[in-house]
């Protein structure tokens, strides 16, 4: 056993993909399907996006995230939207994610996620766990 501060990406979704064969052989659920979206300039250059997938049924949306200057534009709004739709034609029949207190809460509500569950993390702060159900 090592310790592996400097995990590379390749070795980090080597581990990440095997849990998911084993979650996969457990449940029976091989449903698998990558739901992302990316936010891109005249240049190319990426601006935001949204990461996303889903398996057995859900919606995870893992990263959301838009450069300070694109926000307040809906970009946000429309490629969740979009992700949403997306995750439905792949068989998902309801959506979950987290957001710190300070990020992102009332901009989720407003997508008709709940908040499901919350930790203090870090101190002074919060984690929401959210849900929307049906997608």
């Amino acid at each position: 056993m090592e310790a592996a501060p400097d995990a590379t990406v390749a070795e980090e979704e080597s581990l990440k993909d095997a849990l998911g064969k084993w979650n996969m052989e457990v449940t029976g659920h091989r449903d698998y399907a990558p739901v992302n979206f990316l936010l891109r300039d005249e240049s190319g250059a990426i601006r935001g996006g949204v990461l996303a997938y889903v398996w057995a049924r859900w919606l995870h949306v893992d990263t959301v995230w838009i450069e300070e200057e694109f926000r307040g534009q809906d970009w946000g709004t429309r490629m969740l939207e979009a992700v949403h739709a997306l995750g439905r034609e792949k068989g998902a029949e309801a959506a979950f994610l987290d957001t710190f207190s300070w990020q992102a809460r009332p901009f989720y509500e407003g997508l008709g996620y709940e908040v499901v569950a919350t930790v203090e993390m870090p101190e002074g702060h919060e984690r929401h766990y959210m849900a929307k159900s049906p997608l």
